[in-house]
Formats: structure tokens, C-alpha cells, sequence
């Protein structure tokens, strides 16, 4: 093991898991199981706070779509919240900035999904301006390589 970690609180409704260090491929099926764990036990609403994740693999990212694709079928929704420089690229290299919403701390992505589970759609359409939240790739209007002040 590499030191990484997975913990969880609860904020409501919604299900927050903060990955904290390196995963690769001996750590994506404890991502795995935490995801699938929170969904057996009904979050219809997962936070995954990528904030001090400094690697992560492609196995470990295909972990948080197909959750997102079962919340979904579920009327519900994953997004990530602060994700550090190394997962914004890596994402942003993938094109996932369709499927996985970000938000910049975790209590404005929590205030999200209650919105979205109280008005019973997990896509709402998008709302007015400033409100809506910015692409996996970092903020709106942001270099999507990463460049820029921090």
C-alpha cells in the first residue's frame, strides 16, 4: 500500500469519499468498492473529493463513470469536488467534462445534488449565470492545460 486513503462522511443525503494520495492500479479496486458500497446502500448523491490526490489511473477515473452511469439510472448523480492539478489534466485530457460535473469546495457540490434530488431530475438544465458549475477541466473561461495562477 502507498499510503493512500478513503474516507467517508455523510453531509445529509449525500455521500462524500475524499481520496487522499496515489492511486494506481493495486488501489482502484478499494475506489471501486467504496463507490459500489455507497450505491448498495442507497446515496442516490457521491461527492469525491480528489483535493490531495497527486496520481490517478485511468482504472481509478472508469470507477467514478460507471458509478456515475449506475446514480444516474437511479435518478442520481456522482460529481467531484476540488480536484488537484494532476486530476483536472488528466481528465481534461480524457474528455470526461460531460460526464462529470466539478465543483470547488465540498459544500458548494453537496448543495448541488440536495438542489438537483429536491427538484427530482439528476441532470437539471443549466441555471443562471454563475451558478452553474465549471466543467471537470477547472473553471470557466480557465486554460484547461492547467496554466495560470493557482
Amino acid at each position: 500500500m502507498n499510503g493512500s486513503r478513503i474516507e467517508k462522511t455523510t453531509h445529509h443525503d449525500v455521500h462524500v469519499l475524499t481520496l487522499t494520495g496515489e492511486f494506481g492500479a493495486f488501489e482502484t479496486p478499494r475506489v471501486a468498492e467504496r463507490l459500489d458500497a455507497a450505491v448498495r446502500a442507497g446515496a442516490r448523491a457521491v461527492v469525491v473529493n480528489l483535493r490531495n490526490v497527486e496520481f490517478v489511473n485511468l482504472s481509478t477515473i472508469g470507477s467514478l463513470v460507471r458509478t456515475q452511469r449506475r446514480l444516474r439510472e437511479r435518478d442520481g448523480e456522482l460529481v467531484v469536488s476540488e480536484p488537484s492539478r494532476f486530476c483536472r489534466r488528466t481528465v481534461d485530457l480524457l474528455g470526461l467534462e460531460e460526464v462529470i460535473r466539478v465543483f470547488s469546495a465540498d459544500d458548494e457540490a453537496v448543495r448541488y445534488l440536495r438542489a438537483v434530488s429536491a427538484a427530482g431530475a439528476p441532470n437539471p438544465p443549466e441555471t443562471s449565470e454563475g451558478s452553474e458549475p465549471a466543467p471537470f477541466g477547472g473553471a470557466a473561461g480557465a486554460d484547461p492545460r492547467g496554466a495560470g495562477p493557482d
